[in-house]
């Protein structure tokens, strides 16, 4: 994340373009592996000289985090709270 974003978002803010940048993580995005995925060691790298960024982070509410499947919930109980799996990169 560091090394690829932060040569594109140099190059891009030397142009005085100031629109927002959405920075995804280095190992996927899931929110719910955010910290134990390093997404989280690495975001804290990141410098945005423009200071107009976010992170690009998603949930998806299957059982596996994959969105491979139609039910949002782990086989014989029901789904987490949506805040609950997406904790990690929220804290």
């Amino acid at each position: 994340m560091v090394g690829h974003c932060r040569a594109g978002d140099k190059d891009i803010r030397a142009q005085k373009i100031s629109n927002k940048l959405l920075i995804p993580g280095t190992a996927w995005t899931g929110a719910h592996n955010w910290v134990s995925s390093g997404n989280a060691a690495q975001a804290v790298k990141f410098v945005d000289p423009g200071k107009n960024y976010a992170f690009e982070v998603h949930q998806y509410l299957d059982a596996w985090s994959t969105g491979t499947t139609d039910k949002c919930e782990m086989p014989g109980r029901p789904a987490p709270p949506t805040s609950a799996r997406s904790r990690p990169a929220s804290a």
